[in-house]
């Protein structure tokens, strides 16, 4: 087993960092394991630590429960066994407390049993018990429902095994007699670990933990300030430092990759000297006291502590309230009283926002509190990423700078956001910066908006850019741009690679008239063999669709060319 270096801290920023550190350090040809509370967090780190040194490989992610499930393979395979599922636990508790009824076998627990979700609180007891290794004798002294948790636990077992299951703790439990047994897995054991907040709560996790650092070459386990549980069972490890440096305030200690977290004494395993460290001292007679509210939330969120006076230790610069509520509805509630407070005070409402974490859930019930209290509110589902209409007004921009470039005018039609022409088929000149969506009890009431002159305002420029005369005339049946979208973009992005537009106004123009002159000489030619033809009907939608192209266009060629 290598050296054991714990790192605690507030920030997430400060633990990442050291993580950072620990895996930038290692030798570009080694391997490591990175293991997390969740495969996503374990995902966001390495492709952060990619995007740092520009590449990476040989990073092997895995989240604990996933960890365990490939080290424990071999044997559930010899055995014909496979994980159980939480639905499949919860099924699988529910047959137990059924057989168990059936039997009149319990007492406490009796008029609950059949209850329809007795079996997914039985199989979250059930499991919390078994991770935490509570054996018959200490449940036979809990008096009737400890008798009762019992008999349900051991029907649990011998349901499982019938139904060749492995719930979760005793994935971990198998996992750990492998790594020990230091059996053949496809997992690099050997290699430096990094536990990034692996919360370690119970006997069962920390079994598979103990077991995996005690075949990795170096270790490295980040733990959340306030996780005091995780923090004493992993400072439990064989070459943990016994002392290990604490970083209150969110700052990242120095790591030293090339030094040793401790060094073996006959008296046991030593810390390393953080003295010369202030981030690593914290001690009752210099506390560290974060400058923040938030700091200060985040800092000792957990930590117990007597309640100061009013007004005792407030820091300026807003500050931060916890609150809690039985349920969801009378949180949204607290929300509205909250919303009104502020208001109150002279918070304008255009300067508050409620972020919901679980919008599915929350955004009826916060909808109803607020229309209740008489708070007019606007309710959007977060943005697309790339918003459609952003990449349409920077692929106009990258026209203009790159000398009115056809290629980029055609990437902005594809986007699908040209506006609705005006009458004359050119672009909209009476656009305001912001509309109101259709939905109007979605939105506040607006309020009189002036109308902004935007880019395709082309009032003030010179119209004569493409006459419309008696034998061009505006189809007024045969819209090109519906809704945002042209009925179909390749017909003007083909007419765009026929005239062999490349860029600048004047040469915009000129081919442009050039095609279309080119566009009626081969009409008379087929009118002249055959009026009727496909072929000439073909060539007199594209005339339309030319006649479209241009009115749209020069005018907005026109705008782009006037910008600095």
């Amino acid at each position: 087993m290598g050296a054991v270096t714990l790192h605690r801290s507030a920030g997430a920023a400060a633990r990442l960092a050291a993580a950072h550190r620990f895996v930038e350090s290692l030798p570009p040809a080694s391997e490591a394991l990175v293991v997390g509370a969740a495969r996503d967090a374990v995902d966001d780190f390495v492709r952060e630590g990619a995007a740092r040194r520009g590449a990476t490989f040989g990073l092997h992610r895995f989240s604990l429960r996933r960890l365990a499930n490939r080290l424990a393979a071999p044997r559930l395979a010899a055995r014909g066994s496979a994980p159980a599922t939480r639905l499949g636990a919860e099924a699988v508790a529910a047959r137990a407390a059924f057989e168990e009824a059936g039997r009149d076998a319990l007492d406490y627990l009796a008029p609950i049993a059949g209850l329809r979700s007795f079996g997914r609180t039985l199989a979250s007891t059930l499991e919390d018990l078994r991770l935490g290794g509570v054996d018959a004798d200490a449940l036979a002294a809990c008096g009737s429902v400890g008798a009762d948790l019992d008999a349900l636990s051991r029907e649990y077992a011998r349901q499982l095994d019938e139904a060749r299951l492995v719930d979760l703790p005793g994935l971990y439990r198998l996992a750990a007699a492998v790594v020990a047994a230091r059996e053949p897995v496809d997992v690099p054991l050997d290699t430096p670990v990094v536990l990034l907040d692996v919360p370690v709560h119970d006997r069962a996790v920390f079994g598979l933990v103990a077991a995996v650092a005690a075949r990795s070459a170096r270790l490295l386990a980040t733990v959340p300030q306030g996780d005091d549980r995780t923090w004493a069972a992993l400072s439990r490890l064989p070459h943990a430092p016994a002392s290990p440096p604490d970083d209150p305030r969110g700052r990242a200690a120095p790591h030293d990759p090339d030094r040793p977290a401790a060094r073996n004494t006959p008296d046991g395993p030593v810390a390393r000297n953080n003295s010369d460290n202030p981030a690593s001292r914290n001690t009752p007679e210099s506390p560290a006291a974060p400058g923040t509210p938030l700091e200060r939330v985040r800092t000792r969120l957990f930590e117990p502590m007597a309640l100061p006076e009013r007004g005792a230790g407030e820091v300026g610069g807003g500050g931060v309230s916890l609150f809690s509520a039985p349920g969801e509805s009378r949180e949204c509630v607290e929300i509205a009283r909250l919303v009104q407070k502020e208001a109150a005070s002279g918070v304008p409402l255009d300067r508050m926002a409620v972020v919901l974490r679980s919008p599915q859930v929350y955004s009826g019930l916060i909808e109803t509190a607020l229309r209740r209290a008489g708070v007019e509110a606007w309710f959007v589902r977060g943005t697309r990423a790339p918003d459609p209409a952003g990449r349409a007004f920077l692929a106009l921009l990258a026209c203009a700078a790159e000398q009115l470039s056809a290629r980029r005018f055609s990437e902005y039609l594809s986007l699908g956001q040209v506006p609705e022409p005006d009458a004359e088929g050119a672009p909209p000149a009476d656009r305001a910066r912001w509309v109101p969506p259709a939905e109007a009890d979605q939105v506040l009431p607006e309020a009189a908006l002036p109308v902004q002159r935007s880019l395709f305002d082309v009032a003030d420029l010179d119209p004569d850019h493409d006459d419309p005369g008696p034998d061009d005339p505006l189809d007024a049946d045969d819209r090109p741009v519906v809704d945002g979208a042209l009925r179909a973009p390749w017909h003007w992005d083909r007419l765009l690679v026929e005239s062999a537009v490349i860029g600048g106004r004047d040469r915009w123009a000129r081919r442009l008239a050039g095609l279309k002159r080119e566009l009626r000489l081969r009409l008379e030619e087929c009118a002249d063999d055959d009026p009727r033809s496909p072929r000439a009907r073909r060539l007199e939608r594209d005339l339309g669709d030319l006649g479209h192209l241009r009115r749209f266009a020069l005018p907005v060629m026109d705008r782009l060319d006037a910008l600095p």
